[in-house]
């Protein structure tokens, strides 16, 4: 539900849509990571299914098929990444004593990740390019857009986390 609340933002300002299902602002590629951090495989199966559904409302002339296996191809692999580095970061399934710097960490080489394999996946299901002359490029626009969606859901939730108090006092204003 959270990735169509990031969604919905990303999608009602135009300019931030580089190719008809790339964004140079992705919000939900922090809600991607976070619910595979939290959740573990069913992170992973929510977003699969956020990504297919999304694919679906954008481009349903596409066979379902091919964006199903786009979604299993980016969720498998952000769930694959997200185990291994918590694995050499040696935090466990709790997350107790994963840092600020370790999220970071993590939200970049997500990525990273999903910016490649995206536009990997896309180009050899026979669609062609994400707006793009080449792999690289919709690589790198996948990634850009996906960073910056990282990078404004990560510091929103540190605010968010470490204001804890302010946010009560606000809401108690509104009453």
């Amino acid at each position: 539900m959270l990735y169509w609340v990031f969604f919905g933002f990303t999608f009602l300002i135009p300019g931030l849509q580089s190719s008809p299902i790339t964004y140079f602002v992705f919000m939900p590629a922090g809600m991607k990571l976070f619910a595979i951090l939290i959740f573990n495989w069913r992170g992973a199966l929510g977003s699969g299914i956020a990504i297919f559904s999304r694919l679906m409302l954008m481009n349903s002339v596409q066979f379902w098929s091919d964006w199903l296996l786009l979604a299993i191809a980016v969720s498998l692999a952000l769930y694959l990444l997200v185990e291994l580095m918590l694995r050499c970061f040696r935090i466990d399934p709790s997350l107790d004593g994963l840092s600020y710097y370790q999220i970071v960490m993590l939200a970049t080489l997500a990525s990273i990740c999903n910016g490649f394999v995206y536009a990997y996946t896309y180009s050899q299901l026979d669609f062609g390019y994400l707006g793009g002359e080449s792999i690289i490029h919709a690589g790198y626009l996948t990634i850009m857009g996906n960073l910056a969606g990282n990078a404004i859901f990560v510091c929103a939730a540190v605010f968010i986390l470490r204001n804890k108090e302010l946010i009560k006092v606000i809401l108690r204003l509104k009453k």
